[in-house]
C-alpha cells in the first residue's frame, strides 16, 4: 500500500474516532412569549467557560442549531431587538441525547443592562427515555467503580459476580452480550475507568440506537470528563 493511501486511511480513522466523541447536539426554538410567533434574526451565541465556540441567527421559523459538540455544560445567551435578553446556563449536552430548547422571550420598551438568566432543566430526568447518572450523582456515590454505580441506579441491570469485578447483566441477557462505549469508542469485554474520570455515564436497557444494531444485550456508554474538557 502506498504511503498516500495510508495517510487517508489514518486520517479517516482519527476522523471518524473525533466526530463520534463530538456527536453532540442542541436545537432549540425560539418565540414571542405572548404572541408566540417565532422571533427570526435573534442573535445566539454558544459559551462555555467564558468562551464563544458558535454564534448564529434564529431561522425564519425561530428554530436554531448547534453541532457537533463536545459533552458538557454550555451557556446560550440571546439577543434581539425589541427584546429582553436572555441567557440559558447549565445546558448540558451529552453523545447519548439531543438537548431541546423551547424558549419564550419577553418583549420590551425598555434597555436592561442585565439579561434575564435562567437555570436549563434536564428534560430526560423528567421523560426518563435513558437512563443517565450525571456527575453528581457519580460523585456523591460511595462506590468505587462505575459497575456498582450502575447496578445502584438503574432498575433491571445487576452484576452476579457483585463489586465491581465481572461484567454488567441487562435485562437478562449474558454479560458479555453488555457493549461499553467509551468516549464514542466500542471497546471490546469488560471495561475499567476510574470514577474520577468519569463525567456521564447512559444506559441503554431497551430501544438500542441503530449505530449498535448488532448487540443484543444493552449498552453502557460512559462519557469522560478529558472528552469534554473537564480536568
Amino acid at each position: 500500500m502506498k504511503p498516500k493511501i495510508i495517510i487517508s486511511i489514518l486520517f479517516f480513522f482519527f476522523s471518524s474516532i473525533v466526530f463520534a466523541q463530538n456527536s453532540g447536539e442542541i436545537i432549540g426554538k425560539l418565540i414571542d412569549s405572548v404572541t408566540l410567533e417565532p422571533l427570526i434574526g435573534a442573535g445566539i451565541s454558544l459559551e462555555q467557560n467564558g468562551k464563544v465556540i458558535m454564534q448564529l441567527p434564529s431561522e425564519d421559523n425561530g428554530a436554531f442549531y448547534f453541532k457537533p459538540l463536545a459533552p458538557g455544560s454550555y451557556t446560550i445567551k440571546i439577543s434581539t431587538l425589541g427584546y429582553r435578553p436572555m441567557e440559558i446556563q447549565n445546558v448540558y449536552v451529552s453523545n447519548t441525547d439531543i438537548t431541546y430548547l423551547d424558549l419564550k422571550m419577553n418583549s420590551t420598551s425598555f434597555i436592561f443592562d442585565k439579561p434575564f438568566v435562567v437555570n436549563w432543566i434536564d428534560e430526560r430526568t423528567i421523560i426518563n427515555k435513558i437512563p443517565i447518572i450525571d456527575q453528581k450523582k457519580i460523585k456523591e456515590s460511595p462506590d468505587r467503580g462505575f459497575i456498582e454505580i450502575v447496578v445502584k441506579n438503574v432498575p433491571a441491570v445487576y452484576n452476579q459476580d457483585g463489586g465491581d469485578e465481572g461484567g454488567i447483566y441487562i435485562a437478562g441477557s449474558r454479560a458479555d452480550a453488555t457493549l461499553y462505549v467509551i468516549d464514542g469508542v466500542r471497546v471490546d469485554g469488560s471495561a475499567f475507568v476510574p470514577k474520577s474520570a468519569i463525567l456521564e455515564i447512559a444506559v441503554y436497557t431497551a430501544g438500542i440506537p441503530a449505530k449498535y444494531g448488532d448487540v443484543t444485550g444493552g449498552v453502557i456508554e460512559i462519557t469522560t470528563k478529558s472528552i469534554a474538557g473537564i480536568y
